[in-house]
């Protein structure tokens, strides 16, 4: 993994889409110390209307991998490989009403 390589989330959250700026504003201070953040709001998920998605770019600072594990040991039950599911009885992932996140690395 180059250093050029950036870390790309994509994030389902069950809210209405009145808080969408409210919960991407969140995102950006939740993510802030793991690098510079850009969260692009998507609007509600055309298969769950009662889900926003969101779109996130994150420059880690310091590696790629590094910046990865210490977001999967935030929420370590519920992932299978590069997705996280919510699960009912566990803790939430960033923010409360994250009910799904495909995390990943892109080459720039």
């Amino acid at each position: 993994m180059s250093e050029s390589d950036h870390v790309y989330l994509r994030l389902f959250a069950e809210a209405p889409t009145a808080r969408s700026a409210e919960l991407a504003s969140s995102l950006v201070r939740c993510l802030a110390d793991y690098g510079a953040v850009r969260v692009h709001e998507s609007g509600s998920y055309w298969k769950i209307p009662e889900y926003l998605e969101f779109n996130v770019d994150l420059m880690a600072t310091g590696s790629t991998s590094a910046c990865i594990d210490r977001l999967r040991a935030l929420e370590p039950e519920g992932w299978s490989d590069e997705i996280w599911n919510h699960q009912s009885d566990g803790p939430a992932f960033l923010l409360a009403e994250i009910r799904w996140a495909w995390l990943t690395t892109v080459n720039e």
